[in-house]
């Protein structure tokens, strides 16, 4: 390790713990039990990714040289809880708290009730303004108990009887929808069919939102962000409470694949409930755009009539 280097990882290691507002003794040492070590360990994760309380001492020593794996192990733990994520060379090279106002802490929360395959319906100009089908599927990374939420996507899904057919069904039916299984279910479509896309990616939710990055595994490596208003979805007063039933998003597609940059607004369902057809007039009707000529709106209200479209739909 280089003298700049080592100068960079101890004013980035120190800066890590300034920003998670505590430090290695409370985390790690001897004060592990106490409440300050309670508040830490509720507001943060990802504690056995770092090196040992010993070694987590050393770091707080500018002469010491920490090595290639402890820097790996302290990396690895700084990107669980700020945001966004840094690789071990940034960590080596740039002083994070010079960028201090471009990062932010983490505050995912791993929320059970979103865990679930959702049917999704939005307006496709690709599908003549007609409505177009989606289906999500929210897991735990790695059947972790404190494991990250993740999400797999298929969009572009024209009619009813592919949107509920038996192989997309069984597609979604696997514990993790990998790239490899979409391409499978993809190889036994007709030539018409074959307009739908396959994402994945990380799940962040916080009070009043869900916010998913999705990224294609394809060579266009396309981008597709969706966000949903969750403020109006009942808080669990026992436990983890009901699952989630539904909701509107916004969905943005970025202009790295075959279109230009696209808006879209979807409602997605939990498959649970008897999910309406695609050509429902009341799905195209709630679908639209609402505007005041300034922005465009997702009201916490029209959230709820989408709600109680799926609550009406209860098997």
């Amino acid at each position: 390790m280089q003298e700049l280097e080592k100068k960079l990882f101890h004013k980035n290691y120190d800066y890590m713990w300034r920003k998670l507002y505590t430090t290695p003794y409370f985390v790690k040492g001897p004060a592990a039990n106490s409440p300050q070590s309670d508040d830490a360990k509720a507001r943060l994760k990802g504690f056995e990714l770092l090196p040992s309380y010993t070694l987590c001492s050393k770091c707080c020593s500018e002469d010491y040289v920490p090595s290639e794996k402890t820097v790996m192990k302290v990396v690895a733990f700084y990107n669980q809880n700020i945001t966004p994520e840094v690789s071990v060379f940034q960590f080596l090279n740039e002083d994070l708290a010079a960028t201090d106002n471009l990062r932010y802490l983490t505050r995912s929360r791993l929320d059970e009730r979103f865990i679930g395959t959702f049917y999704g319906y939005y307006l496709s100009s690709s599908n003549s303004g007609e409505p177009a089908g989606a289906i999500l599927k929210i897991y735990k990374e790695g059947g972790k108990k404190d494991g990250n939420l993740r999400a797999s996507l298929v969009t572009g899904i024209r009619t009813d009887e592919n949107l509920r057919g038996a192989a997309l069904t069984e597609l979604f039916a696997n514990e993790v929808v990998t790239k490899k299984l979409f391409d499978e279910y993809y190889d036994t479509l007709k030539p018409e069919e074959k307009r739908c896309y396959y994402y994945e990616g990380a799940v962040e939710i916080t009070e009043n939102s869900v916010l998913i990055l999705f990224r294609g595994r394809d060579a266009e490596a396309r981008k597709l962000v969706l966000t949903l208003n969750i403020s109006s979805f009942p808080r669990p007063s026992k436990g983890q409470g009901r699952s989630y039933v539904g909701g509107l998003a916004f969905m943005l597609l970025t202009s790295d694949s075959p279109f230009d940059t696209r808006f879209y607004q979807m409602g997605i369902i939990n498959t649970q409930f008897n999910v309406p057809f695609l050509k429902d007039e009341k799905i195209a009707k709630l679908l639209k755009f609402r505007t005041n000529g300034k922005d465009i709106l997702l009201t916490s209200k029209l959230d709820r009539v989408w709600y109680e479209l799926a609550v009406g739909q209860e098997k």
